[in-house]
């Protein structure tokens, strides 16, 4: 997973072209939980003060179970390059771990589908799929697509005001209704 910061010492100064240490930690169901990665790399910062490195490195990040989240980064910063970090932040990762534990869904061993053999396997090929609904499908209960425009070729329509000899119904000047009080 990418990483990049500007790094500033104490007074908010940009820590320019200097190598630092950094210690990165992942916490689980807060920004005060359960430590489930650690790692401590050393890199440079730019000009600019960035600092940009790689987290996950180690193998252990492969084992962070990333549907028990919300997981939290923290990072900390020692402007020396040693490992006296002094500088903290702490954050909520939102997508970027959640989208290494989604590319585990497309893991599964390949299955040869066989249509001849489907109770076997217990798998169907869409041509399959497509048959077997078609073979149950009721559409008795489903409405018939319009397709005139004119709404002709529908059947059990309801009521419409020119059925009952109002054929203007924008123009409607004379209504006569109940006085309910």
């Amino acid at each position: 997973m990418s990483y990049q910061a500007v790094v500033r010492n104490s007074k908010g100064a940009v820590v320019v072209s200097q190598e630092i240490g950094i210690r990165i930690t992942i916490l689980q169901g807060s920004d005060t939980g359960v430590e489930v990665y650690t790692e401590t790399q050393k890199t440079v910062t730019n000009k600019s003060g960035l600092m940009s490195l790689e987290i996950g490195i180690n193998d252990d990040f492969a084992t962070i179970e990333w549907a028990k989240g919300p997981f939290y980064i923290k990072t900390e910063t020692d402007i020396n390059g040693g490992e006296n970090y002094t500088i903290t932040g702490t954050s909520q990762l939102l997508s970027v771990p959640y989208a290494l534990y989604a590319e585990k869904s497309g893991t599964t061993e390949a299955n040869v589908i066989n249509d001849e053999d489907q109770s076997a396997s217990g798998l169907w090929s869409s041509e399959k799929i497509k048959a077997e609904l078609n073979a149950k499908a009721d559409t008795s209960s489903l409405a018939t697509l319009a397709t005139t425009g004119s709404f002709s070729d529908l059947t059990n329509l309801p009521t419409t005001a020119s059925e009952h000899g109002i054929t203007d119904v924008w123009k409607l000047t004379e209504i006569k209704a109940p006085n309910c009080f």
